[in-house]
């Protein structure tokens, strides 16, 4: 018999919804600590006019943002960019230093590292950014995890959706363990 998403200690959990990165956004925060990791997925679908997104990791030691802080590591991540309907693969990438801010346009983020250089003028995109527990300073406690845009740098509104899908579960059953 073949597992389900959840059956395989997976879940998704939703972000942002249609957030206005016009100015920056913070996402609605996850708890890690049942999961050994995360695959932050970003999605801009309308063409709106914007110059570059900053998109930022962060950790903190609660729900509350308390302590919030970036999570600098070598992320591994993948983009489709264009039409979406047509893109039938993901480009891959992985960050030569560690950085907690990956960059969409243009240009690099303020403080980030450019990953997707893409006419965000026009361009739907998906990035999806893995990130694994042990990037995190867990030993002090830093076990909460969510995505800011950085939308200082964009000069029009725009959408964003966010979301984390979680792996690794530590007790995987049918209808997942809470992270929120």
């Amino acid at each position: 018999m073949s597992k389900s998403f959840f059956d395989m200690g997976q879940d998704i959990i939703s972000l942002i919804n249609q957030g206005d990165a016009d100015t920056d956004i913070t996402g609605d925060w996850v708890s890690m600590k049942n999961y050994d990791r995360c695959t932050l997925l970003i999605a801009k679908y309308g063409s709106e006019d914007v110059d570059t997104l900053g998109i930022q990791v962060y950790q903190a030691t609660d729900n509350a943002a308390t302590s919030a802080k970036g999570v600098s590591a070598k992320f591994p991540y993948r983009y489709k960019q264009g039409t979406l309907t047509s893109q039938t693969v993901w480009t891959y990438g992985q960050l030569s230093t560690a950085d907690d801010i990956l960059g969409v346009g243009s240009a690099a983020p303020t403080g980030g590292t450019l990953v997707v250089a893409t006419d965000t003028n026009t361009d739907a995109f998906l990035l999806a950014i893995d990130v694994m527990a042990c990037d995190m300073d867990v030993d002090n406690g830093f076990d909460w995890l969510t995505v800011q845009v950085e939308g200082d740098e964009s000069n029009n509104a725009l959408l964003i959706s966010a979301w984390a899908i979680l792996g690794g579960s530590r007790f995987p059953q049918k209808v997942p363990l809470s992270a929120i």
